[in-house]
């Protein structure tokens, strides 16, 4: 088991940036350089930043209006992820996001369900 300190970690960081040819993002990362991270620097950002690695900003991608009403989109998407796929709400103080990932071997069946989730989402 490693012992961390913030040089450490800044030192870590860089490595792996530096093999990547990127700044890492928190799944190119261990479990336990996140949690050193966390608790050295108060959060993962704040440890690459200290590292000289850029820090992306989370995407966020609202959801049209329309989406929340029923649609031939909306049940399609439904069917597809409770058959072949998964989806998953967090919500926080900061408000709420959510994840669809399918897992499927059809290439064709997984672009046609992009398109789906495209039209429906905007």
């Amino acid at each position: 088991m490693k012992k961390w300190n913030r040089a450490k970690i800044v030192e870590e960081f860089r490595g792996i940036a530096e093999e990547l040819g990127y700044s890492p993002s928190k799944s190119e990362i261990s479990d336990s350089l996140y949690g050193a991270s966390n608790y050295h620097f108060g959060n993962l950002n704040k440890a690459k930043r200290a590292a000289g690695l850029e820090v992306q900003k989370m995407k966020y991608n609202p959801i049209r209006k329309s989406a929340y009403k029923l649609s031939k989109e909306f049940m399609y998407i439904l069917g597809v992820i409770w058959g072949d796929g998964h989806s998953e709400l967090t919500e926080d103080v900061h408000g709420s996001s959510g994840n669809i990932s399918l897992a499927v071997i059809d290439k064709d069946f997984a672009l046609t369900f992009g398109v789906y989730l495209e039209k429906w989402s905007g």
